[in-house]
C-alpha cells in the first residue's frame, strides 16, 4: 500500500516554507540596513584579493551582521561578503577607498571599530573592526594605531 499523498508533500511544504521565510527575511534585512543600497553602487564584480579576514562582525546602518562576514582589503578598497546561507539580498560588495567618508574610530564593550559613511552623497553607514584598516589608514583619514612603547 502506498502512503497518502499528504504525507509525502507535508515535509516538502515545511522545507519550502522555511526556505521562503528565510529568503524573505534576508531580503528585508538587506533593504532595511542599507546593504541593498550599497550594492546598487558598489557591487563586487570580481573575486576578492588582498588580506582576508574571516568571520568578522560588520554593521550596516542599524543592522548588525554577526561573525559571518568575510572581508578582504587591498590597495584598491574593501571587499565584504556574507556567508552563503545569508546571501539572499546580500550581493558581495566592493567599496573603493575613495568612497569612504567621515571615518572615525569608535570603542564599545572592549571592541575598537571604524565607523564610516559610504558614497557622496551618503548611501549608508558601516562599522568594521579596526584591524581591517591596518596599513590603509591614510587612505581614509585615520591616524595609525598607537604602538605599545614596551614592545
Amino acid at each position: 500500500m502506498h502512503p497518502p499523498v499528504e504525507t509525502i508533500f507535508e515535509p516538502l511544504f515545511v522545507v519550502g516554507l522555511f526556505l521562503g521565510l528565510w529568503g524573505g527575511l534576508s531580503l528585508a534585512i538587506a533593504a532595511l540596513g542599507g546593504w541593498r543600497r550599497i550594492a546598487s553602487s558598489y557591487c563586487a564584480s570580481s573575486e576578492p584579493v588582498g588580506r582576508r579576514y574571516f568571520m568578522q562582525q560588520c554593521n550596516v546602518g542599524f543592522i548588525r551582521y554577526g561573525n559571518y562576514t568575510t572581508i578582504h582589503t587591498s590597495p584598491e578598497g574593501i571587499h565584504v561578503a556574507v556567508l552563503f546561507v545569508y546571501r539572499p539580498g546580500h550581493r558581495p560588495l566592493f567599496i573603493p577607498w575613495d568612497a569612504i567618508r567621515h571615518a572615525k574610530v569608535v570603542r564599545g564593550f572592549g571592541i575598537v571599530r571604524v565607523q564610516f559613511e559610504i558614497g557622496s552623497p551618503r548611501i549608508a553607514s558601516m562599522k568594521l573592526p579596526r584591524k581591517i584598516f591596518e596599513g590603509y589608514e591614510s587612505l581614509i583619514g585615520l591616524e595609525p594605531p598607537e604602538r605599545d612603547s614596551t614592545s
